[in-house]
């Protein structure tokens, strides 16, 4: 068993989704909640919520949100101040909650560093190849592709 539970917070019906999708891909996953803000809910409600699921034993806990400055994020944050046990991470995808789920076996900064890099990682926009080649709607041609000297097997298109 993973040695830290998993809140996954944020707007609407996303984080039971994300969990969902989650589970469709990789199984069951134990020990995750789901928690969302609702229009007619407060973030008073939401702190409540986020601490219950948190409970109140000493494991830690890393919350996953979807928006930075977003109110779910800014109520986990808050509760983090609060509860060392708490680790918050924004910008959650598919990708960051499989990592988190199934990848880590302790939760530290090293551990936090490798969700955010693998988050960020599955990010891609796979059309940039097919646009720059295609022409533009006032029939101009896009930019050529810009090898990225970091990874040159990406291509950006020029700025």
């Amino acid at each position: 068993m993973r040695p830290f539970r998993i809140l996954l917070v944020g707007h609407g019906k996303l984080p039971a989704a994300l969990l969902a999708s989650a589970e469709l891909i990789a199984g069951p996953i134990e020990d995750i909640s789901a928690i969302s803000l609702h229009a007619h809910e407060t973030p008073d409600h939401l702190a409540a919520a986020v601490a219950d699921a948190a409970g109140r034993d000493r494991r830690p806990v890393l919350v996953l949100t979807d928006l930075q400055g977003g109110t779910p994020h800014n109520v986990a944050t808050a509760l983090g101040l609060r509860d060392p046990r708490l680790a918050c991470v924004s910008g959650v995808n598919l990708a960051m909650l499989l990592e988190a789920a199934l990848g880590l076996d302790r939760l530290d900064g090293e551990a936090l560093a490798r969700l955010v890099e693998v988050g960020r990682a599955a990010i891609w926009a796979s059309s940039w190849r097919a646009a720059s080649t295609a022409p533009m709607a006032d029939g101009a041609e896009a930019a050529a592709p810009r090898r990225r000297p970091d990874r040159p097997d990406l291509a950006r298109r020029a700025s």
